[in-house]
């Protein structure tokens, strides 16, 4: 195998119609959580590689971008609904540590700014 085989085209995906309300329905479990820290953005790209344009992979990239902080959670794998699933998963896994170092008072005021968040995420 050359060095040149090890390459990949990396390309935005365009969801199908199904595609498309997977990934909403992804964002919006995550949303409640997430909206505390900043806004939250998906990212799905296509990736594969230049010696076998059939052998495609996806990368889904959850991104919270709040003013001080760039927090992002990608996973990768051949079937893009698995990829999303599991970046979902990590990225709840993360927020849920952040939201257990935040103080009570914080929480607190997020909460009146906010009050989509839910009671048991505050301790």
């Amino acid at each position: 195998m050359s060095q040149s085989d090890n390459f990949e085209n990396v390309m935005p995906f365009e969801p199908n119609a199904e595609e498309r309300a997977f990934l909403y329905q992804q964002v919006q479990e995550l949303e409640p959580i997430a909206s505390q820290f900043g806004s939250l953005t998906i990212l799905v790209e296509e990736s594969h590689p230049q010696n076998d344009p059939k052998d495609l992979s996806y990368q889904v990239t959850f991104v919270v971008a709040p003013e001080n902080m760039d927090f992002r959670i990608k996973a990768t794998g051949k079937n893009m609904y698995a990829a999303c699933m599991a970046a979902k998963e990590e990225s709840l896994l993360r927020l849920n540590q952040l939201i257990n170092q935040v103080p009570d008072q914080a929480l607190a005021a997020a909460r009146e700014e906010n009050p989509q968040i839910p009671p048991e995420l505050l301790h």
